[in-house]
């Protein structure tokens, strides 16, 4: 996975996370602000696609913070958007993930919770 770098957002205490929307093959950096199994607020770094992206899909690249190579790609649908105080773009996903990736994405966040 190449990620785009554009907006910076250090990592530590914080998630490692990278995104693209649609059909896009480029990754860019985002920032997990907060994360649920169903939903997730995500600040988005790197270029955006022009026009409105409401309803658009996006992907998601979780990765572990336990040093592993272990990681999670989330299937999503960005559901709203806003900016933030200081000029980036937050949105809000549904995702859209299966099963096994629900599951994965669980024990990723209670993992995170006991760091």
């Amino acid at each position: 996975m190449t990620v785009v770098t554009g907006r910076e957002f250090p990592q530590a205490g914080s998630w490692g996370a990278s995104y693209r929307i649609g059909t896009d093959q480029d990754w860019s950096e985002c920032r997990l602000l907060d994360i649920s199994l169903d939903r997730a607020s995500i600040e988005l770094g790197g270029e955006l696609p022009d026009g409105s992206l409401v309803g658009l899909p996006l992907v998601v690249g979780i990765e572990s913070i336990a040093n592993d190579e272990v990681g999670i790609t989330m299937p999503a649908t960005i559901q709203r958007l806003e900016l933030s105080a200081d000029g980036g773009v937050v949105v809000e996903v549904e995702f859209g993930a299966r099963r096994e990736e629900r599951m994965l994405l669980h024990l990723l966040v209670r993992l995170h919770e006991l760091v």
